[in-house]
């Protein structure tokens, strides 16, 4: 009976709650609508069915499969046959002779590389072994080992030269040439593998397919599993990385380091410490092409973002041969019932790998955002793969009564080497150490044990404060954790004791395995220690940062430097600023190091991500949503209307006095503070807020006006709300931080209601309630099938591990990925286990039909998620680098257009097109002293420059306001100058993602605080500051494409209020500011009014010349440009007096020449057409998606 009814809510679970999660995904996620009616789209997907045919059949109809045919002819062919179809549906093929052949042939070569590299690691691989480790069998399971520790110390290699400045040409080279010596002397060795990886594929062949259907649902899953490779290689041949991210870590790193020879140890700046291991597998391509780049067609960047994506296949790879091994564990058997339970298991779980990885989330990542977290999902992967192997492998000794011998070792020791690799390319790989650590506790010591640890571990990261932890859980709150775990413990070590039951395993084994597990521990802290410890040592010396404690979490994890500093007291700038001196009166002015140091106010580093992608406050849930089954649920929880619900009590006083707090009620605010225990969060809140009243001036009769307690007001509404659940008529109110694992796939967020951040599917919803589903089902069965009590703690530690991710990484996905194979592993054991235990045909029925309804759901996931895919890949530029053949227009003698091809079409052509305003200070910069130093926020500059030393990443701004918080402007200048900074090189759409109450003080910190009655500036941000900077002289601006910001930081006073009307200081810096970044404010309107006049107004005298220039990002002569227009405009030239004088002007300035002449001659009509040209110009100044405002010191 109970089988049938977990079967009956799992029926339930993927068919009416289905509709109400789909539904409300559509609602959240409107762009799939014009994405499938896209024609372009839909004929991407069409077409890779096409191309995915040409393997496909080669594998069924073969009569002898050839593994060298497929993946030398007819692979490559299917490549090929997506590739020219992904162009010509996105654009053209530019000359068809030169321009098909090349592009063929760079396919050919990206292709042949990544199987090159594949080919030589785990030749590389298997001579280790062969050498040193000694495998006795030669199996499936090995030859990924060997792949692993090929991959492993080819990383460590790499990571070593970098440390050691050898990443050079020659010694890349020879390692590249290396692989391919490794392939030719093991020949041999690695000829079994052919035979293994053909017998796999021989499984999907026609008479195996006609013999058993099931096979049938695999040959499918292989067909989508190659379409991914399809679209990733189109999506991954790029010209240079586009994504913020990449061009700021996981690709920018890796380049550094490879111009740089290896880590710039003491730069303050990029690439100063050991890096990610995966990094170093970028940062070996990066370094193979640098020496050729001059000869080679391709740039070092293609290559680099090119086999990065290789990860994405090792994780599909490596993913689906986890699950296999993890069923084969616990599914040692063979019989036919089995060989379909593990079927079930190991289809399901294939197909959940595909739902991850074709997600936009999951394509984003290494498609277009260029990432390394899928790399470091495939070191994860391979980690808990080979913990699996070491696992069965116990297990088969166990069996035959064997005890630990030399070869069970082996497996141990590379298991939890794996494991340090992992955690040595990112440290929340520390999670999935955990959940092994805590799994072979559940498997080999007791189940409640390792759940009880597993509560304690969560509970440890509240205390430790780990991450982001301190904004979901206290150090006090996590001791009580911890404790209720150590309770669960303590009962599972007697329950442990009391239990005579054999098949438990008698305590001289648990000691024995405990062994094996302290052995393990060992290996992963050595391996660790030896490869860490001196980099991070010299670091912490270097940095005076060196503390014990903090040398051994950063060796094990990783430094935790983010800290949240305390709101500070506003510096009363009008009385520090009283007296500004001039630049060369600063420069004769000498302070002290502690008076340059004194009175400044850290800068308050917040996890932005946290605002963006998850949010604050409450989510309105209401009757009539599209979740209207999760609202009758929550209705079943919290029945009461107009009440808050909540744990913490101080919370729900502070909701249920709401109204007091909107309209400021002192007296009540009064009351709530003397009820409220001291030290506590809500106390200093309370605290703060009265306290400003106080400050105000505040006393019996006095009006209060609730906009100047504004900020007090918004912390408090935002602690209540984030702390408890409130109920009125038809609604619920949910904070978002409880609606994270629904997040993930509803897009609950204040910033971005469309974040591919968080978009990974509404099936991911649904696998995340078949997991919640599975260890309730396993715990009532653990009685009655002792293979479920193997499930409990599979599917309980997995659900432990969520619940740290959601504490330290707020479940934010790309912070815990080896979570999404945990995931996928449990729900597939949960899947196969339903199966097992239906012994009736009507409970079997129940579970094929559960079957079909999750594949029914993946199948239009899937579509959705290709369709999302087929959308991405720039056209024009991008497609024409691919065939190295490209358009462009010239501007003739006689200034007329000419379309050109331009054969040799390369990566500066296409950056010249996409980032045309960087090059004039790029090479401005390309010769400078490493002690002019660059800060740089929000823009993508830093990537390309030439130079790496002394960049100074400040993506708010936040480190440049610390410097200015004392409002002394010398004393700033004094500082920026004596940290080396000689440029501020900032993109304004960094404003982009601090809009929105829940991060409006972190927009104060980036532009400006302001009184909201008086209007004046209470507490400059770093616009202002700037703003201030310039008008005293200290900065000049060096160049911008921003004409809100050249006219911001370069007219004058008299300007301003003309047109605005006269205005005290504080007003002027305030409108200067707001003019810098225009189109974040509500009343834009009259400030792009501003600028467009002004544009206008200097047509005549030929200043807008340097205007146009600025916005296109062209270097130009003004003077000439403008004598020449004159000259024209008034007829004075002849035809070959004209040609002559154009024929000196180079194709940026004949460019801008027929700009201004246009526009001259259009002012002259004053029609429709010179309106649009001005707004065109305006839009495309400040509307870009790419800004640029830089300074330079004086």
């Amino acid at each position: 009976m109970k089988q049938k009814i977990f079967l009956i809510i799992g029926i339930l679970l993927l068919s009416f709650f289905w509709v109400s999660i789909y539904n409300e995904f559509m609602a959240n996620h409107t762009y799939y609508q014009g994405m499938l009616a896209s024609r372009a789209n839909r004929k991407l997907v069409i077409w890779s069915v096409i191309a995915v045919c040409i393997p496909i059949v080669y594998i069924i109809r073969s009569k002898m499969f050839s593994l060298k045919k497929f993946f030398v002819y007819i692979l490559p062919l299917a490549l090929i046959t997506f590739t020219l179809a992904f162009t010509l549906i996105k654009d053209n093929i530019i000359g068809w002779s030169a321009g098909l052949i090349i592009l063929i042939l760079n396919t050919l070569l990206l292709y042949f590389l990544g199987m090159y590299v594949i080919v030589g690691l785990t030749a590389f691989g298997t001579r280790i072994s062969k050498t040193y480790i000694k495998f006795k069998e030669t199996r499936r399971q090995e030859m990924l080992l060997n792949f692993w520790m090929g991959l492993g110390v080819f990383l460590l290699i790499v990571y070593i030269f970098s440390m050691v400045h050898l990443i050079r040409g020659a010694v890349i080279w020879l390692l590249f040439i290396g692989l391919g010596y490794m392939v030719w002397r093991m020949k041999d060795d690695i000829l079994p593998y052919e035979t293994i990886i053909t017998d796999v594929v021989d499984e999907f062949r026609g008479e195996k397919l006609r013999a058993n259907r099931r096979k049938r649902i695999g040959v499918v899953l292989l067909a989508i599993s190659i379409i991914y490779y399809l679209y990733g290689f189109q999506l991954a041949f790029i010209p240079y990385s586009t994504a913020w991210d990449a061009n700021h870590e996981y690709m920018y790193i890796p380049k550094v380091i490879s111009l740089s020879h290896g880590v710039i140890r003491g730069n303050v700046g990029p690439a100063a410490s050991a890096p990610g291991l995966w990094h170093m597998f970028i940062t070996f391509f990066f370094a193979l092409i640098q020496p050729i780049k001059g000869r080679f067609w391709l740039a070092p960047d293609t290559i680099a973002v090119a086999m990065n994506f290789l990860s994405g296949m090792f994780v599909l790879i490596f993913g689906a041969g986890l699950i296999k091994e993890v069923l084969g564990y616990f599914s040692p058997k063979k019989t036919e019932e089995e060989d379909i339970t593990t079927a079930i298991g190991m289809y399901s779980g294939w197909m959940m790998l595909l739902f991850w990885l074709t997600s936009w989330m999951g394509a984003f990542l290494v498609f277009v955002d260029n990432k390394t977290d899928l790399g470091v999902m495939t070191l994860t992967i391979l980690a808990v793969l080979s913990g699996f192997i070491f696992l069965k492998h116990i297990l088969d000794n166990r069996e035959h009564g064997l005890k630990l011998h030399r070869d069970s070792l082996k497996y141990i020791i590379i298991s939890w080497v794996m494991f340090a690799w992992a955690l040595m390319a990112k440290p929340t790989a520390f999670i999935d150490v955990a959940l092994f650590g805590l799994l072979l506790v559940g498997l080999w010591i007791d189940s409640i044990i390792a759940i009880g640890l597993g509560i304690m571990t969560v509970g440890a990261t509240g205390i430790l404060q780990i991450a982001n932890a301190r904004d979901m859980m206290t150090p006090a709150a996590g001791k009580y954790v911890v404790l209720v775990g150590l309770v669960v413990v303590v009962i599972g070590i007697v329950k442990m004791m009391m239990n005579k039951d054999k098949d438990q395993g008698n305590l001289s084994d648990k000691k024995r395995l405990f062994k094996y597990i302290c052995i393990w521990l060992a290996t992963l802290v050595a391996t660790l220690l030896i490869f860490k410890w001196p980099n991070v040592l010299v670091k912490q010396i270097n940095d005076h940062t060196f503390t014990p404690g903090g040398f051994v979490k950063t060796v094990l994890l990783a430094a935790n430097d983010t800290t949240a500093l305390a709101a500070q007291t506003a510096v009363d700038t009008a009385i520090v600023n009283a007296a500004v001196l001039t630049p060369d009166q600063c420069k004769q002015t000498t302070f002290t190091a502690e008076e340059l140091s004194g009175g400044l106010r850290k800068a308050v580093v917040s996890n932005e991500d946290v605002g963006r992608y998850v949010g604050y406050g409450w989510k309105e849930i209401t009757k009539g949503a599209g979740l209207n089954l999760g609202y009758g649920v929550l209705r079943l929880l919290y029945p009461r209307n107009n009440t808050c619900y909540g744990i913490e009590r101080a919370a729900k006083m502070l909701c249920n006095n709401a109204q007091a707090i909107e309209s400021f009620n002192v007296p009540t605010l009064e009351t709530l503070f003397a009820k409220t225990k001291p030290g506590t969060v809500p106390y200093n809140l309370l605290s703060w807020a009265l306290a400003a009243y106080a400050i105000k001036g505040g006393g019996t009769g006095t009006v209060i006006n609730p906009i100047e307690y504004k900020e007090q007001i918004v912390a408090l509404r935002q602690y209540y709300q984030n702390h408890t659940i409130k109920t009125d008529a038809g609604k619920i109110n949910i904070p978002y931080r409880y609606l994270i694992p629904f997040n993930v796939t509803f897009n609950r967020s204040l910033q971005n209601l469309s974040s591919y951040y968080t978009d990974i599917g509404f099936v991911r919803l649904l696998i995340l309630m078949l997991l919640v589903l599975g260890f309730v089902y396993a715990m009532f069965n653990a009685k009655r099938f002792n293979q479920d009590t193997n499930l409990v703690v599979l599917s309980s530690i997995t659900i432990i591990g969520r619940a740290i991710w959601w504490i330290i990484g707020w479940g934010i996905v790309w912070y815990a990925m080896g979570l999404v194979v945990w995931t996928v592993i449990s729900v597939a054991m949960v899947l196969r286990d339903m199966f097992e235990h239906s012994k009736e045909e009507k409970d079997k029925t129940m579970v094929y039909i559960i079957l079909l309804l999750l594949a029914i759901r993946g199948l239009i996931q899937l579509v959705l998620n290709f369709v999302r895919i087929s959308s991405q890949g720039g056209g024009g530029p991008f497609l024409r680098y691919k065939m190295s053949n490209g358009k462009s227009v010239e501007i003739t003698s006689t200034l007329q257009q000419k379309q050109v091809v331009k054969v040799g079409y390369g990566q500066k052509d296409v950056f010249d097109l996409q980032f045309p305003h960087y090059n004039k200070f790029i090479d401005a910069v390309k010769t400078r002293k490493n002690t002019d130093g660059v800060l740089i926020a929000g823009t993508y500059m830093q990537y390309f420059l030439d130079n790496q030393h002394n960049i100074r990443n400040d993506g708010m701004l936040d480190r440049f306001r610390e410097k200015n918080s004392d409002g002394n402007m010398c004393k700033s200048y004094q500082r920026l100058r004596d940290s080396n900074l000689k440029y501020l090189v900032i993109d304004p759409n960094i404003g982009t993602v601090v809009m929105g109450e829940g991060n409006e003080s972190l927009f104060n910190r980036f532009f400006a605080k302001k009184d909201p009655v008086t209007g004046k500036i209470i507490d400059d941000g770093a616009i202002s500051n700037l703003v201030k900077l310039r008008r005293a002289g200290y900065i000049n601006l060096f160049s911008t494409n921003n004409l809100g910001a050249k006219y911001a930081f370069t007219l004058d006073d008299a300007a301003l209020t003309a047109k605005f009307g006269a205005m005290w200081e504080d007003a002027l810096v305030f409108l200067r500011a707001k003019l810098a970044i225009a189109r974040f404010f509500p009343d834009a309107q009259e400030l792009l009014n501003f600028i467009g006049e002004t544009f206008v107004s200097r047509i005549g005298n030929g200043e807008v010349i340097g205007d146009i220039a600025d916005v296109y990002g062209k270097t130009v002569d003004t003077a000439k440009i403008f004598t020449t227009s004159q000259a024209i405009i008034a007829q004075q030239w002849d035809a070959t007096a004209l040609t002559q004088t154009v024929e000196g002007l180079s194709q940026d300035e004949r460019m801008i020449l027929t700009q201004y002449i246009g526009l001259v001659n259009l002012a002259k009509a004053q029609n429709a057409q010179y309106q649009e040209f001005v707004n065109n110009i305006i839009g495309q100044s400040l509307g870009g998606g790419s800004q640029l405002i830089v300074f330079e010191l004086n």
